[in-house]
Formats: C-alpha cells, structure tokens, sequence
C-alpha cells in the first residue's frame, strides 16, 4: 500500500509541470498568437512568425468566452517579421521582453503607451527602416539585459528620439551604430547614461544632459 501511495505522489509531481503549461490562441486575422493559462484572465503575445502590415495589439481579447488582458510581449516575438510596417502598444502591456522586433527591418513606426516599464535587451535592434520613437514616462529603467541594452542599436534610419521624464536610466549601447541620429535631450529624471550608449553615431551633433545625471558610462 506504501509503494502504491509513494508512486501515486511520484506521478503527480511529473505531471504539475504539463498541467502549468500555457494554451496558444491565435488571431485569425493579424496571426499574432497568445500565451494563456485557462481561467488566469491574463495573456501574453507569444512567437508570431507569420505576420505583417500594421499590427495593433488590443488590450484584451476573448477565448471561449473568457476574458483575458493582453500584459507582455514576450522575447523573440517577432524577431525577424521583416514585413511588419508599423506597431501599437496598448496601456495593458507592461513588459517587452529582448529580441520583441529585433530584425523587423521593414518597421517604419512605433507607439508606445504608458504602461510600458520594462524594455527588454535587443528589443528593436537592426529595425533599420524605424525614424522616431517616443520613450513614455512609466519606462523608468533599462539597464540591464531585461532593460534595454542595445534596445536600438544599428536602427540606422532612427533620426527622432524623445524621452519623457520618469527614465532614471539609459542602458549600455542603447542607440549605438544609430548613424541618422543628429541630437538627443535627456531629461532631468536621468541618473546613469550606459557605456556606448551613443557609440557610432556618426552623425550626432549634440547631446543635452540636464541637472540630475550621476554617472556616465564609457564611451
């Protein structure tokens, strides 16, 4: 009766990892797929290898009935959509994970809400058609592989960026090899500019630091 009990508890425990494993769900129309755990009310946008054009993320969507608001992109997601033209970010999302569009080259814009915190690492590297992009306030860090090293690096179309005060730190090589880039402000919220965080940027002619900054990293 012990041996059946303890293989009774050895198979539970195998199996408590295919119970935790998330649901996919696809939209029919954008082809972007969803992450899910049934009854969780939460969703994330997962690998979407098969889309393009203008993608527009709701802040939630229905499954069988259920609702469930949209919370993260997650790594990879789209890393390589060469023919996404333009993005929309909704307030619900609060995380983008490395690699998000890392390579989409074919991207020309990009909304961001506020909402957003986290800017992963890569998070848009190499989206070399991208001319402008606006950093709301609730993205306070990125300093780090989960906060935007690199996030756009090599977008060398990239000529317009805008900080909103609430960014206390720039990562490492956030805009390197970005070599439309002719000026950049950095709001007063600033405490630390990452090492290389401007390296390559070959047509940069200004960078206005305001009162607050501490640290600067290596060039």
């Amino acid at each position: 009766m012990k041996t059946k009990r303890l293989l009774l508890a050895w198979l539970l425990v195998c199996l408590l990892p295919l119970a935790a494993l998330a649901d996919v769900w696809q939209d029919s129309e954008t082809k972007v797929n969803y992450e899910y755990e049934p009854g969780s009310g939460v969703a994330k946008v997962t690998e979407s290898p098969e889309v393009s054009g203008n993608l527009f993320f709701p802040t939630s969507i229905i499954i069988d009935g259920s609702e469930y608001c949209v919370i993260e992109i997650i790594s990879n997601a789209f890393y390589g959509c060469k023919n996404i033209t333009s993005i929309s970010i909704p307030n619900s999302v609060t995380k983008m994970g490395y690699n998000a569009f890392r390579g989409c080259t074919g991207l020309l814009n990009v909304t961001l809400q506020e909402g957003l915190t986290t800017i992963g690492e890569t998070a848009f590297f190499g989206c070399t058609s991208l001319t402008s992009i606006t950093i709301p306030s609730s993205v306070t860090n990125w300093s780090d592989r989960y906060y935007g090293n690199r996030a756009f690096s090599n977008c060398t179309a990239l000529s317009s960026v805008t900080f909103q005060e609430g960014l206390t730190t720039i990562g490492s090589s956030a805009f390197s090899g970005c070599t439309s880039l002719t000026n950049i402000t950095i709001p007063s919220s600033v405490t630390s500019w990452g090492g290389g965080a401007c390296g390559g940027c070959t047509g940069l002619s200004s960078v206005t630091f305001q009162e607050g900054l501490s640290t600067i990293g290596e060039t």
